[in-house]
């Protein structure tokens, strides 16, 4: 006959007496890089201009300057002098939608990021269908294993901020003085928006850490739900194989989810849509 793993014998009949804690020296805080997919922003971005278009049945003039021409910088001696720079200007929806996400995903980060911020939290203004987005990533508090996961900037969303003029000198967040005109734009043309971020900085599990993106494939730990897959689809976090392992659990291609996020967005304006 054979033995189950539940039968134990002598060893399980012992008088002796475990406290499990944690080790003293294993590692408290663990930083996660966070980076945007940019397929899935694209279709988002495309179908939201096409709605537009056809509703308004023109293309809308846009012209939003997101990066000026000259910035002041001070010299080897301190004097203050103008330095040329390459100027951006948007002239589409859709690359303004995709500005904007990053700059409001940079907005939460930020706001997460157990540092000092520089702008107004309360009152910052993105379109409505991040909302989800945006709440799904913060600080994480495993207070059994005395851990906590902090989300940062990846070094590629740090460098899309510095081109759209949402960083300052130190590196720090700062809302680009382009944006509010942006947002008045998506409001002009029926896009609902949201006013502050979400209050909370913590969330509740750690499972968006355990997703990310590898080769267009959506992977991680197993149990993931439907929202969470497309939400680390379109941002995601680079992967904690230190803390959870290999992640082994294929969820989908992003190729196929094309359709989902066209819809995404076209309920996201069905002031406009009827939808």
């Amino acid at each position: 006959m054979t033995e189950t793993n539940n039968n134990f014998g002598d060893f399980a009949n012992t008088k002796f007496t475990m406290v499990p804690t944690t080790r003293t020296d294993a590692k408290g805080d663990y930083e996660s890089e966070i980076l945007v997919y940019r397929q899935p922003l694209q279709w988002m971005a495309e179908t939201i201009e096409n709605v537009i278009n056809n509703t308004l049945y023109r293309e809308p003039d846009i012209n939003i300057t997101v990066q000026e021409a000259q910035e002041e910088v001070r010299d080897e001696v301190g004097n203050l002098m103008r330095e040329a720079t390459e100027e951006r200007v948007i002239t589409s929806i859709s690359d303004l939608f995709i500005a904007c996400s990053l700059v409001a995903i940079g907005a939460r980060i930020a706001q997460c990021s157990r540092k000092k911020t520089h702008f107004d939290k309360k009152n910052f203004e993105y379109v409505s269908l991040l909302g989800p987005v945006l709440g799904s990533y913060g600080i994480y508090h495993d207070s059994k294993e005395a851990y906590d996961i902090v989300p940062i900037l990846s070094p590629e969303l740090k460098q899309n901020l510095e081109d759209l003029a949402a960083t300052n000198r130190r590196g720090e967040f700062v809302v680009p003085e382009w944006y509010a005109k942006a947002m008045l734009f998506f409001r002009q043309v029926g896009m609902f928006t949201n006013y502050g971020l979400p209050k909370e900085i913590t969330v509740d599990n750690n499972r968006m850490f355990k997703l990310t993106v590898d080769n267009g494939l959506v992977i991680g730990k197993p149990d993931a739900t439907t929202a969470e897959v497309l939400i680390a689809s379109l941002v995601y976090s680079r992967k904690l194989t230190d803390l959870f392992g290999a992640y082994r659990t294929l969820y989908s291609g992003i190729s196929t989810m094309r359709t989902t996020f066209e819809e995404i967005a076209l309920k996201s304006l069905h002031a406009l849509t009827g939808r």
